[in-house]
């Protein structure tokens, strides 16, 4: 997706599984490798539905520190000049901040290991600001513009609640650091005992709700004695003390030609419309690449912020996605239903700036599940997403009712989302023989999807797809991965439930959840494996021919580190 070798994101790995639509990678043999998608049929585009989870995971940090991001055995703790980091700038590109515009602007090649004089490293840029659904929007469509004429494009980071969601990075020196930081940025080194802290958050009692890169040079204070302290994190003092704060607005101009990318080089993400008098170039991504011309149709479901935890929501039917672009200049015509208007307006809800909290005490809950309506921001319900995406394939119509939200009235519809109108992918006049496909976009672990799917072991629910029972498919998978009667840490397995990660035992797929060790109270289950392996193995819409679904699966590793240890010859 960049000019570059797209790198490894660690904590937004989607773009490993994305490269089964777009083969990228450099490899040393000569190897015969499509540079297109591998199922796409030149004659008829396939069909492609992006079932997107929306809960408060998208807006962590993508680089938490706490990863291997360059598959070295190691985590990489801190930047790392030897590591491209994805994001909004460019790495290879050097910005200054243009305080009359709020905003970063390019101004060149950087140099070696993308070092930058008295500027600051786009690289460098991308590591400290990226949000993981920053880095999906990316790589979906090129980014959230705010300002998108024919000549000028302003991409802005998410916005970040001033609450956990913050996050901060530190740096003291070179000895403790590993790098000069007057190399990526135009900041002098700190002084001797001192350091330099940077955060990014969103000013709760800012009515502007600028996404925000904070940072107070020359300080003692540690950066978990600002962003990890009592509420709220990342004002203007740490716990041991006041701060002095500089604010920058999270916003960089892009696609400037012969500043962040070069013209006629073929290998810009910047991509070319032929505007009026001179060209218009814009940022892109994957929906623009197979999108525009047709070459593959998409669609989009959502979780809802209305049902949290309950399935999710058509936001647009399969079809065309070039009526979202406009053809001439590139800009977006923010049609609605429509994919980008939706995922641009994802966005946090409930935190207030009167106590720096969420409503219904989010965040506090450690008892058990919430219910629906509550604690909007949380709720990953994949395998009930999943079921209506499956559903919509089978041209039912109508959303499930345990799903569909009102058009007005809450949340979806206060922040814009899309709300399709259903309809049949392969109704009369579309080709029988277009490939289905479901790709799965979600944090790793899924919560809440256990009870409102077909053969649910843990509640009844009647559904409308003949044949499809996920206790008995996870049973069957069960059974094909080994199968026979093992200890796992689960938080309920069968009638055995003390919603905490302890060790149960457990003989199917079929009938447990509370997934470990993160999250055993959030009933989250394996009902997302059998519903996709129902799609793979059956003809899901009765028009004639063979309509098979499949399944991409695009996981967002765990915000959370992981502590293994060697004990015995095994690994705790």
């Amino acid at each position: 997706m960049n000019r570059k070798t797209a790198p490894r994101l660690g904590a937004t790995a989607f773009m490993a599984a994305w490269s089964l639509l777009a083969v990228r990678a450099a490899v040393t043999a000569p190897l015969s490798i499509p540079d297109v998608p591998v199922f796409l049929d030149q004659s008829v585009a396939p069909v492609n539905m992006l079932v997107v989870g929306r809960d408060h995971k998208l807006y962590y940090e993508a680089y938490n520190d706490a990863s291997d991001l360059d598959g070295d055995a190691k985590v990489d703790a801190g930047f790392k000049p030897s590591i491209t980091y994805f994001g909004y700038f460019d790495s290879e590109t050097c910005y200054t901040y243009v305080s009359a515009n709020s905003r970063f602007e390019p101004q060149g090649a950087a140099g070696a290991a993308n070092t930058c004089t008295n500027q600051w490293s786009g690289n460098w840029l991308n590591y400290v600001t990226t949000a993981r659904i920053d880095a999906l929007r990316k790589v979906l469509y090129g980014g959230r513009r705010v300002v998108d004429t024919a000549g000028v494009t302003v991409l802005e980071r998410t916005h970040i609640p001033q609450d956990a969601h913050s996050w901060g990075k530190s740096y003291d020196s070179v000895a403790v650091n590993g790098y000069d930081l007057t190399k990526y940025t135009p900041l002098a080194m700190p002084s001797a005992n001192k350091r330099h802290l940077f955060a990014n958050t969103t000013l709760a009692n800012d009515a502007s709700q600028l996404p925000l890169l904070r940072y107070a040079t020359n300080t003692d204070a540690q950066v978990w004695n600002w962003v990890s302290k009592e509420r709220p994190v990342a004002d203007s003092s740490s716990n041991i003390g006041s701060l002095t704060i500089t604010d920058y607005t999270v916003r960089v101009q892009v696609c400037v030609d012969g500043k962040d990318f070069v013209s006629g080089d073929g290998s810009s993400y910047c991509r070319k419309y032929p505007g009026g008098v001179t060209p218009s170039w814009k940022p892109s991504g994957l929906l623009q690449e197979y999108g525009e011309n047709d070459a593959m149709l998409f669609g989009l479901l959502t979780g809802s912020y209305t049902k949290n935890i309950d399935g999710g929501v058509l936001r647009k039917g399969v079809g065309s996605f070039s009526n979202e672009v406009n053809s001439t200049n590139g800009t977006f015509t923010r049609v609605n239903p429509g994919i980008i208007v939706t995922l641009d307006g994802l966005k946090t809800v409930g935190f207030t700036g009167s106590g720096y909290s969420y409503n219904d005490n989010c965040g506090w809950i450690t008892g058990g599940p919430i219910t629906s309506g509550q604690c909007r921001m949380w709720g990953n319900p994949v395998g009930e997403m999943m079921y209506e995406a499956l559903r919509y394939f089978a041209g039912k119509g109508a959303p499930t009712s345990a799903f569909d939200i009102a058009a007005t009235g809450n949340d979806d519809a206060t922040l814009g989302l899309s709300r399709a109108t259903w309809n049949n992918p392969y109704a009369s006049g579309s080709p029988a023989c277009a490939r289905p496909f479901m790709t799965v976009v979600s944090d790793i672990n899924p919560s809440y999807d256990t009870d409102q799917v077909p053969g649910s072991a843990f509640a009844t629910f009647t559904g409308d797809i003949t044949g499809l029972n996920v206790s008995t498919l996870g049973q069957t998978i069960w059974d094909n991965e080994g199968g026979g009667s093992k200890s796992h840490y689960i938080g309920q397995s069968g009638t055995t439930a003390d919603a905490a990660p302890t060790a149960k035992t457990v003989t199917s797929f079929g009938n447990i959840r509370g997934l470990a060790p993160e999250e055993p109270t959030k009933l989250g289950g394996y009902y997302s494996a059998s519903i996709a392996y129902f799609g793979n193995k059956s003809d899901v819409n009765t028009r004639t021919g063979f309509q098979r679904l499949q399944t991409i699966s695009v996981a967002l590793a765990s915000p959370l580190p992981r502590i293994e240890i060697p004990v015995a010859g095994k690994t705790v």
